[in-house]
């Protein structure tokens, strides 16, 4: 059996069941909803993900940074702090003080497996020219 094909496969609705669960045993605090995000800045290589309340918060604020606003979809707060905490564990840490990481395909792949918001990122990236003369 292709082992790493199930896990893949059940990562994403498992995170979501996991994530879904505890949010109905946590405090109203983390009970905001909103919007999670991804943004990413060409000329710093920076993947910024975030949580806000206003979907146009979050569009408005990649402008004023340069960063190009890739994708949303509804999420919690709570659901932000997972991910981050997830993400530290799994070695991608973000620069000082901010919500920004250095981008990785790495990082996309965990990201994708985590159900985060990145559309199509991976793909586009893949894709480009600079990729393929870079890593291949």
């Amino acid at each position: 059996m292709n082992y790493k094909l199930i896990e893949k496969a059940l990562t994403a609705p498992v995170i979501q069941s996991i994530s879904g669960i505890s949010l109905l045993t946590k405090n109203d605090e983390m009970h905001l909803n909103g919007f999670l995000y991804t943004a990413y800045n060409n000329s710093s290589h920076m993947l910024r993900i975030g949580f806000t309340r206003d979907e146009d918060f979050a569009k408005r604020i990649t402008r004023g940074k340069g960063a190009n606003f890739i994708h949303h979809r509804k999420g919690s707060i709570r659901e932000e702090r997972l991910l981050k905490l997830t993400l530290l564990e799994l070695g991608f840490c973000p620069e000082k003080n901010t919500d920004a990481y250095t981008f990785s395909f790495g990082l996309i792949k965990h990201l994708k497996a985590l159900g985060w918001p990145t559309g199509s990122l991976g793909e586009e990236m893949y894709s480009s020219s600079n990729y393929k003369k870079e890593f291949n």
